[in-house]
């Protein structure tokens, strides 16, 4: 079966096999999905209860972080925050210092100066001037950005892919530890 064009959207919501579903409560559906695979019920995620329209839902706008949802950082950019993470306040000299010294590559100052500007516009880090020099704080503590990027590519990848996401994602859960299954769900329960 083709996929639906743009503009089908009356096939796609009489579609149950399609998998463009709206947005609603992907944690309860995550949750279901994990108690099952922890009782060891086959076919238990195949079988979890739908909502009125059926299929995958995400989490409504109450349901989600107040916070607003960082951009993905580029190479160069993790690099940058893994320092600024590391250490807290930081100046471009100290952030330019600490990775040239791991490279046999030297990068310039005015390149670490232009990626940590960039942070600072995207809302990343925070910058504060001290006399000719700035300084750098994370906007995120790193678990906090690491979180909401997490949620934010699970929700674009459910949305895109429906319940075929959420089923390899249970075949994941399933081939875990025992305890570290347990413990992933205390941490989607936020305990």
């Amino acid at each position: 079966m083709g996929r639906a064009r743009q503009g089908d959207g009356a096939q796609r919501a009489s579609d149950p096999a399609s998998s463009r579903k709206r947005p609603g409560r992907i944690r309860g559906t995550l949750e279901f999905c994990v108690s099952a695979l922890d009782s060891h019920v086959p076919g238990a995620c195949r079988d979890r209860p739908r909502g009125a329209e059926g299929g995958v839902t995400m989490p409504s706008p109450s349901e989600r972080t107040a916070l607003p949802v960082p951009p993905p950082l580029h190479e160069l950019e993790g690099e940058v925050m893994e320092v600024v993470w590391e250490r807290g306040e930081s100046s471009v000299r100290e952030v330019m210092q600490a990775l040239n010294a791991d490279t046999p590559k030297q990068r310039a100052y005015t390149t670490y100066m232009t990626i940590m500007a960039r942070l600072d516009a995207k809302g990343l880090l925070e910058r504060r001037r001290q006399g000719k020099t700035d300084l750098y704080t994370p906007t995120y503590a790193r678990a906090q950005y690491a979180d909401i990027r997490a949620r934010a590519e699970l929700e674009s990848v459910v949305n895109q892919y429906g319940d075929v996401a959420l089923a390899h994602i249970a075949r994941q859960m399933a081939a875990l530890d025992p305890r570290q299954r347990r413990a992933l769900q205390r941490m989607a329960r936020g305990r």
